[in-house]
């Protein structure tokens, strides 16, 4: 570090003007740029211990990065984690044995009901499973595990036991609790009945492609051959359940076919429903136009005929009111309204006349005589009203 201050020092102290300035303030200078360079080797030591905990899995939940996870290069030998997983594992496999779905459901989750009853229907001649192995590695997040797990499977009445290998996603929920995630069950896989996700299907399929992971597939097969072609009993117990499972399969398929069937129907008779409805609500909605057009007809007719019925009393009014009756004989016309400075222009007896105006009492008339048509105003006290 003292070679590194005397780097730091001789850079800083040039000659000249500036070099006074830099000298001044060495100390200062020194002290942050050792300082950004202990952050560099802090940073630099985080991503190395965060790369490590890729590589174990060990990475937060929502935020593993498949294509930077690596598998353990050889299974965990750790014997406290080892224990812990084998007693988890026999207590599912003590509920499996005996078809305890309570028991089973205790350490795994989800447990369905039809995988329930599969292993209800399956399980009549199993005694126990005996002779557990684990075989762990990390898995994606803290505290989960890829598990593969040997067994001799006992059956009723044989006294020999068949190996097997199965294959388990452990996980470790917010209490801390270790649980079997039966998402990843060899039954959800071959039936498919619940979703899973994507990225961790993805890792089992490469976990189960890891040397180690084959290699012990293939003596737990090879044993298994051995057993059943040591054992007749047990090959007969290991027939009869393939039977059992072929039936299951069977059963099921046509279940699940009729299931479909129902559900076609349902579908069916709901989409004929809906286009029913649809139908009727297209026919009401069209009867209640029909009806709003007919009504609003019948008002615009009525609207009509209620303007011809004004247009005609009107004409009549305006009738009426271009014509006077008058009343008596030798009724004196004037050529002016009033009697002050007016001139005689004729006289009418009672009759119908023209009216063409008024002024106060007087109304101006037209009236026609052996001398033709003329005009003029006569006192409205001669005129009917």
């Amino acid at each position: 570090m003292q070679n590194l201050r005397d780097k730091i020092k001789k850079f800083f102290s040039p000659k000249g003007k500036n070099g006074s300035f830099f000298k001044r303030n060495f100390r200062i200078i020194a002290a942050s740029i050792l300082l950004v360079v202990l952050v560099a080797v802090l940073v630099y030591s985080v991503a190395v211990d965060s790369g490590r905990l890729r590589k174990m899995g060990k990475i937060e939940a929502g935020k593993a990065n498949i294509e930077n996870f690596e598998f353990d290069k050889e299974f965990i030998k750790d014997k406290k984690l080892n224990k812990k997983i084998k007693n988890l594992m026999n207590k599912y496999f003590e509920g499996y044995a005996t078809a305890d779905i309570d028991e089973m459901k205790e350490v795994a989750t989800p447990v369905s009901g039809d995988e329930g009853n599969y292993i209800k229907f399956i399980t009549s001649d199993y005694e126990s499973f005996d002779n557990i192995k684990v075989y762990v590695k990390n898995g994606l997040t803290e505290g989960s595990y890829f598990v593969s797990v040997y067994y001799g499977l006992k059956f009723k009445n044989v006294d020999a036991t068949v190996p097997g290998l199965e294959f388990f996603y452990l996980e470790t929920d917010n209490k801390g609790k270790l649980y079997i995630n039966n998402l990843y069950s060899s039954y959800n896989f071959s039936k498919n009945e619940n979703a899973m996700d994507k990225t961790i299907y993805d890792l089992i399929s490469k976990y189960e492609k890891q040397d180690d992971v084959a290699a012990l597939r293939k003596d737990t097969e090879t044993a298994y051959n051995k057993a059943l072609a040591k054992d007749k009993d047990l090959a007969i117990a290991v027939t009869k359940i393939k039977d059992k499972i072929k039936e299951w399969s069977k059963k099921t398929e046509a279940a699940e076919e009729k299931a479909a069937k129902e559900r076609a129907e349902k579908e069916k008779a709901k989409k004929e429903k809906a286009a029913k409805e649809k139908a009727e609500k297209e026919k009401a909605k069209k009867e209640k136009a029909d009806k709003e057009k007919d009504k609003k007809k019948t008002e615009e007719k009525k609207s009509s005929e209620k303007k011809d019925d004004k247009s005609t009393e009107k004409k009549t009014e305006n009738k009426q009111s271009d014509t006077v009756k008058v009343k008596g004989t030798g009724i004196l016309v004037r050529d002016r309204a009033g009697t002050e400075g007016s001139q005689l222009v004729g006289s009418v007896d009672a009759g119908e006349y023209k009216k063409l105006g008024q002024e106060g009492d007087y109304i101006l008339i037209q009236f026609t005589d052996d001398r033709g048509a003329h005009t003029g105003y006569i006192n409205k006290q001669f005129v009917e009203n």
